[in-house]
């Protein structure tokens, strides 16, 4: 809030104004955090409810921060918790005060992070409104009405995904590197792979042939699936510069990827029933979307 304490004033003025603002025009009650970091701000937002503003001063680690339970802390989710609770790690002040070194050979990088946390050393920025971080990956899944138990139902899952990610990867401009598969059987059993690809590529023919050779070389089909996802990774803008493979042949890509943008153009001129790929359809008996009046925050109408 630095940049706004000139025309809004200090943190704790700025907190009231906002909880008495929703309060009065949405009808709706909300507790805020004001601190030196971000997340000790998160942690006093969470520390009185349903209507408070709570202030984290440095000189308040000590005596308040330190004495919560270490699950208080922003990035400690149950599996965390129990891990640092196997190490005698129970309160803020004890992760605090750990062996930053034995942290991250326990938590990998997490580790180090949530120490420096629970210290108070937050270095993130707080992006401006409607600023964008680039994209790292960008995935699409679906859960099927019935379990598939065949490899070549399977072929038809990962075109019916690769479509809907190549469009997405198109609206981003950028191409897929490698490639991740996830599939989950009807008992929750769950598997991942991934791989890299010989070409960056949006093609979604491209993608679903690289996901199926992935998984027909990776997955044993020893029990039916019913939820399949697939992630593109590794991206590269659109207009990177590649070196040409020798042994591979780039012009059947290119030829590819064009006739997907005239696929395109013609769905959404006429409408996505008016083409598609010559490829099985075994009726995948999608899940039905869910209908928009109770469709939560963040899901697909």
């Amino acid at each position: 809030m630095t940049g706004s304490r000139q025309l809004f004033g200090p943190g704790p003025k700025i907190a009231d104004e906002l909880r008495r603002r929703i309060r009065e025009e949405l009808g709706l009650t909300i507790s805020v955090g004001v601190s030196f970091s971000k997340v000790f701000a998160k942690l006093g937002s969470d520390l009185k409810k349903p209507d408070a503003t709570t202030i984290i001063q440095e000189q308040d680690l000590s005596r308040v921060v330190w004495k919560l339970p270490v699950g208080d802390l922003l990035g400690v989710g149950p599996a965390t918790e129990a891990k640092l609770r196997d190490r005698g790690l129970f309160t803020i002040g004890q992760l605090a005060q750990a062996s930053p070194s034995q942290l991250q050979a326990k938590l990998g990088i997490n580790g180090w992070r949530l120490w420096r946390w629970a210290n108070g050393w937050d270095e993130g920025e707080v992006h401006r409104w409607g600023e964008r971080q680039p994209v790292k990956t960008i995935g699409h899944g679906l859960t099927l009405r019935r379990d598939i138990y065949s490899k070549l139902e399977l072929k038809s899952v990962f075109l019916d995904l690769s479509q809907e990610l190549s469009r997405r990867m198109r609206a981003e401009g950028v191409k897929a590197g490698g490639l991740q598969i996830s599939l989950r059987t009807a008992s929750f059993n769950y598997r991942e792979v991934q791989t890299p690809l010989p070409y960056p590529s949006q093609a979604a023919m491209y993608l679903a042939r690289a996901a199926y050779a992935l998984a027909v070389q990776s997955l044993h089909f020893k029990e039916p699936y019913r939820a399949v996802a697939i992630r593109a990774i590794h991206l590269v803008p659109v207009d990177q510069p590649l070196q040409i493979n020798f042994f591979s042949d780039a012009q059947d890509l290119d030829r590819l990827e064009r006739v997907e943008l005239a696929f395109e153009d013609l769905q959404k001129r006429y409408g996505k029933g008016i083409v598609h790929w010559g490829w099985p359809d075994y009726r995948l008996q999608k899940a039905q979307v869910t209908p928009w009046e109770i469709c939560p925050p963040g899901m697909p109408y």
